[in-house]
């Protein structure tokens, strides 16, 4: 592909993929060329991955039930997955995943805050497909979440953050508004299960696997399925 860097497969059906600088030798390697053929890598193999969650369970020659871990938007991924695919899951756990309804409540708990642009812009790109990364049209993504039937006896944890993170800027009363919208949103997921809690991890922000680890992997031994 390049001569900065190596992209080579392994796994069941060749499912995974490293990618591996051939330069680090070289003085100031990670430079404007070598970022760019990153982005070019991953955007090809991007293109290639399966569309849907079972297409990556069956290519890694996994054997559902799973135990589903998501972390912030990806919450509605694996919630959806299991609404599509109701055998493909047997277990799920959420770590401060974005509920049902957030995105839009949260644009419209900053509406007219102009020092909260930031962080309204952050939310308002989720929305539209041309304006994020992933291509996600969130707008009718937790639109659709939002009438989501029950997932029935499926085991479900929610974590959330106990350290609340906003953008530089966003006044406290707007923050306080925001914190309400997304309890509010975990709230809307524990919904969804018969067996469903809602834990508050301490000293934890947003990235709680990276705060709290040793919890995670603790949830993740209690959620996984028998057998």
């Amino acid at each position: 592909m390049s001569d900065l860097l190596r992209v080579e497969r392994d796994g069941p059906n060749d499912a995974v993929a490293h990618v591996t600088l051939t330069r680090p030798d070289v003085h100031n390697a990670f430079n404007a060329s070598l970022i760019a053929e990153l982005r070019r890598a991953f955007t090809a193999l991007a293109r290639e991955a399966p569309t849907d969650l079972r297409a990556v369970v069956d290519a890694l020659g996994l054997e559902p039930p799973l135990l589903l871990v998501a972390h912030g938007v990806g919450g509605l991924v694996a919630v959806t997955a299991m609404q599509q695919d109701p055998d493909l899951a047997g277990g799920l756990l959420l770590l401060d995943a974005a509920g049902p309804g957030y995105p839009q409540a949260a644009l419209d708990a900053l509406a007219g805050a102009r020092r909260a642009a930031a962080e309204r812009d952050t939310w308002a790109r989720l929305l539209r497909p041309e304006s994020n990364r992933e291509h996600l049209d969130g707008q009718q993504a937790f639109a659709q979440a939002q009438a989501f039937p029950s997932l029935g006896p499926v085991p479900m944890l929610a974590l959330t953050h106990s350290i609340a993170e906003h953008a530089p800027g966003t006044p406290p009363r707007r923050q306080a508004d925001l914190e309400s919208a997304w309890e509010a949103g975990q709230n809307g997921w524990l919904a969804l299960a018969a067996a469903g809690r809602l834990e508050r991890v301490d000293l934890a922000g947003h990235d709680i696997a990276a705060d709290q680890p040793e919890l995670v992997v603790m949830r993740v031994r209690e959620l996984l399925p028998a057998g």
